[in-house]
């Protein structure tokens, strides 16, 4: 008689570090990648031309969210469930049944918006004709399966599939950009699209080849059933499909599109460069490097244990983690932003500093946000997300508002007005339920007070105006000396925690703990 198939363990802690270090790996090639696409395509294209590529980019990220009626919810929270619970051939067919709905989804939505192109380029004030159809929805269709592809082989830890896929594709558009540069007409929108577009969908066809054929090989988790379900999973997915609806309308997709029709192309693209270098640091930068890989961890251990105290730790160490990187960046944009901003884009856009601290203190408070969203999906308690994503929705009219009398600073303050919301809201809700997270206000407070105190620091360098005011050395000594005040008074403070500690030490700790 043959030997039953091996057994594995998907998400123990050896199988959590080798994510985390090529997830951390891929982070910083990305990063590096990333900043060198943006200084080129900033410098390149004009910012009318560059507010419209920002604003199409905004769009093809509402229609992924849009369309997917509760996918991304499937592959957050029970793609992980399937892999540790339903033998490898079930785990396939499911796989596979939820990637082909993505694939019909999109083709469905994208039908209906190329009857519609006129209405909708109007209502956007993007104004493009019919010339655009193709690579428009070309670039949808690949931006919805790459998305949701990505999600999956975060959800399985395959993260050195999804990094080396995200380093390929920021090579081929500066290799896109660079050719653009070449050309007598320079860099233009049309390049930039077509190029978006064609990239996107070869992405979202590597990765699926990929993720299926390892789906195909790799044996089934220790403990799985045949025939296993997850009876609630479709009505859990329509409900966090509607707060994800519904938080649409006030999320930063919405704001691009919102400054863009208010303000024009130009504040546009002032405003999506800004972004552009947040998106960077909560995509790429170490500050917001846990959080997408912490999310299949944080399922898998509260399904096996339900333990409430270790998600509430996990949450603490990885906001801290985020803290320890936003806050001396907001700092070092208060100090030093404008000059940033205008070396990064040659001028284009010298007045950034304010706007991207405004938009540090955004990410941290996005980071709260997406860790309690993540403790609501694990928790299978969508209340909390709905009651707190509808009560964001009433700030509406104040982004509206501020947009109107501020511009896009306005559009920064308002972020942060229905992040404050949000998070209050979701935290007492799920304590009414019984599930009250200890938040470490304490240790929290603390990295502020190290952040403040180098900043302070990093402006008197500053105005003391050695080698000249703004001059490169003057403004390298004072983010030196922001930096250094920062660390010093972390190391005095000692934001950490025991248990925290702990953590690290066992999630970094080689060798053969299988817990």
């Amino acid at each position: 008689m043959s030997a039953p198939p091996a057994r594995k363990n998907y998400y123990s802690a050896s199988a959590a570090r080798r994510g985390l270090l090529q997830f951390a790996l891929g982070k910083i090639v990305s990063a590096v990648l990333g900043l060198a696409f943006l200084a080129l395509s900033v410098r390149l294209l004009a910012p009318q031309s560059y507010g419209v590529y920002i604003t199409l980019l905004a769009g093809a990220e509402l229609f992924y969210l849009v369309t997917g009626l509760g996918l991304s919810t499937v592959a957050q929270r029970y793609v992980a469930e399937y892999r540790l619970k339903a033998v490898a051939q079930d785990f396939t067919s499911f796989l596979r049944r939820q990637l082909r709905r993505r694939v019909y989804l999109s083709l469905a939505a994208l039908a209906l918006l190329l009857l519609a192109w006129e209405p909708a380029m109007s209502a956007t004030g993007l104004g493009l004709g019919r010339s655009w159809m193709l690579p428009v929805g070309l670039l949808l269709l690949g931006w919805s399966g790459y998305c949701f592809l990505e999600e999956v082989m975060g959800a399985c830890l395959l993260q050195g599939y999804s990094q080396t896929l995200a380093a390929l594709r920021n090579v081929v558009r500066l290799l896109v950009v660079w050719y653009g540069a070449h050309q007598p007409s320079g860099l233009t929108l049309e390049l930039m699209v077509w190029a978006e577009a064609l990239v996107t969908l070869a992405s979202w066809l590597t990765a699926e080849l990929l993720v299926m054929r390892w789906a195909r090989r790799a044996p089934s988790a220790e403990g799985a059933v045949a025939d296993f379900e997850a009876p609630d999973m479709d009505a859990v997915a329509r409900r966090f499909y509607v707060v994800q609806l519904a938080g649409q309308a006030y999320g930063i997709n919405i704001t691009k599109m919102l400054v863009m029709r208010l303000l024009g192309a130009a504040q546009a693209a002032s405003f999506g460069v800004a972004q552009s270098i947040a998106d960077i640091v909560r995509n790429y930068l170490p500050a917001h490097l846990l959080a997408g890989w912490v999310r299949p961890i944080m399922v898998a251990r509260y399904v096996k244990n339900r333990d409430l105290g270790e998600v509430a730790l996990v949450v603490n160490l990885v906001l801290k983690v985020n803290l320890l990187g936003l806050l001396p960046l907001a700092a070092a944009f208060l100090v030093a932003g404008d000059e940033l901003g205008a070396w990064l884009s040659n001028g284009h856009y010298p007045k950034l500093g304010a706007l991207l601290s405004v938009m540090m203190l955004g990410l941290v408070l996005q980071s709260l946000h997406l860790l309690l969203t993540m403790v609501a999906l694990t928790l299978e308690s969508a209340r909390a997300s709905l009651r707190a994503t509808f009560a964001a929705c009433l700030a509406l009219p104040v982004l509206v508002l501020l947009v109107w009398q501020m511009g896009i600073m306005g559009a920064a303050l308002a972020m942060l007005v229905t992040e404050l919301i949000w998070i209050s809201v979701a935290w007492y809700t799920l304590a009414g339920q019984g599930h009250r997270l200890h938040l470490d206000l304490l240790g929290w407070a603390k990295i502020a007070a190290a952040a403040i105190g180098g900043a302070g620091l990093g402006w008197w360098c500053k105005s003391s105006g050695l080698g000249g005011p703004g001059a490169p050395g003057t403004i390298l000594a004072a983010l030196a000396a922001l930096g250094l005040g920062f660390a010093a008074l972390v190391w005095i403070l000692r934001p950490q925690r025991e248990g925290e500690v702990l953590l690290v030490r066992q999630l970094l700790k080689g060798g053969n703990n299988k817990s």
